[in-house]
């Protein structure tokens, strides 16, 4: 009697659990039809939504005056004779572009931007108001040049360089960054407001120069080097890799070190321009006279001008000298040896 009934309960709860699962699935049957209404709905918005920004696109394209690629023997916008513009690039009219100008896809050239006949503009470049870069440049992906910038010609200005001026209150013939011809800028650089860069100088990566640092001819920085504001680096000098330059650096010289300190005459780059043996023989008294001897900078230039002859090295050297504020000891001064050193 017992097992019947507990038989019969057994059978009514599984009948009880089958009904109740039976509804769920009626329900959702019944709701599918209006997902999918909802689904369609959602997908034709969609559509609606990518093809009006599409049209908006195209309007905007054709108010901005988007130039077109390889419009070859034509001007158009501003664009000079033979400007090949990708048609994903945004050259506003206002700007200039000289003859044989190349911008690449997704480059920007604003309004006021100056861009001298046969330079190159590479992928996603951003060329900001009051630029002037000049003949035969060529600009790397990913750099951005804004803020009143003046440059020459055929610098190279690699991959992710930022070059910013200060533009803000300034007239728009203002230009606060100076930059010589026959430059190479390598990747991730950046030249902060009010910087002057020489020609034929040699940035190597990741080099940060930050505000008012003038860098003369010729100069070479090696990678990852920080340079301090106001920071001078004097002509054919050699800053080494990963210094840390937080006083000028004298034209002739090799600087290097976290500390960052004169450590020789750069020889190699005196000879590579021409420099006679005699110009050279002269330097080496001078900068031995400035870091070797134990004299303050005064007492060495006075040492230099009376020992040493005149000539066009020796004088930009010492008007160097006396323009910048150098440290009145070098740190790596050699010194006489000790008794016990001596004795050792």
């Amino acid at each position: 009697m017992n097992d019947n009934a507990a038989g019969s309960s057994h059978a009514s709860n599984a009948a009880r659990e089958q009904r109740s699962s039976r509804q769920p699935r009626a329900q959702q049957q019944a709701q599918e039809p209006g997902q999918e209404r909802a689904c369609q709905q959602m997908a034709h918005a969609l559509r609606e939504t990518d093809q009006r920004f599409r049209r908006e696109t195209r309007a905007l394209r054709d108010q901005t005056h988007w130039l077109l690629c390889e419009r070859q023997g034509g001007r158009s916008s501003g664009g000079g004779v033979n400007t090949q513009i990708h048609p994903d690039a945004c050259v506003h009219p206002g700007a200039t572009l000289g003859e044989n100008v190349v911008v690449g896809a997704h480059s920007v050239v604003a309004e006021g931007a100056v861009i001298g006949a046969g330079t190159r503009l590479h992928a996603r470049v951003l060329i900001g108001p009051n630029v002037s870069l000049g003949r035969d440049c060529v600009v790397h992906p990913g750099a951005l040049i804004t803020g009143g910038v003046a440059a020459g010609d055929d610098n190279h200005i690699h991959e992710y360089v930022t070059i910013q001026g200060a533009a803000a209150g300034l007239e728009e013939s203002d230009r606060t960054v100076h930059i010589g011809s026959a430059n190479r800028i390598m990747a991730y650089c950046h030249v902060g407001p009010w910087c002057r860069i020489g020609s034929r100088v040699t940035i190597a990566n990741t080099v940060w120069l930050p505000h008012h640092v003038q860098v003369e001819d010729q100069v070479m920085i090696g990678g990852l080097c920080l340079i301090s504001p106001f920071v001078h680096i004097g002509r054919l000098a050699m800053v080494g890799f990963l210094s840390d330059v937080a006083v000028s650096v004298p034209p002739f010289t090799m600087a290097e070190g976290i500390a960052c300190d004169v450590v020789g005459l750069n020889v190699v780059g005196l000879r590579r321009v021409g420099m006679s043996a005699a110009a050279r023989t002269a330097l080496k008294r001078c900068y031995k006279l400035l870091y070797r001897s134990g004299l303050s900078v005064p007492e060495a230039m006075e040492r230099i001008a009376a020992d040493t002859d005149a000539s066009p090295e020796r004088d930009e050297l010492l008007r160097f000298v006396r323009l910048t504020q150098l440290p009145q000891r070098s740190r790596r001064v050699k010194t006489e040896p000790s008794a016990m050193q001596a004795a050792t």
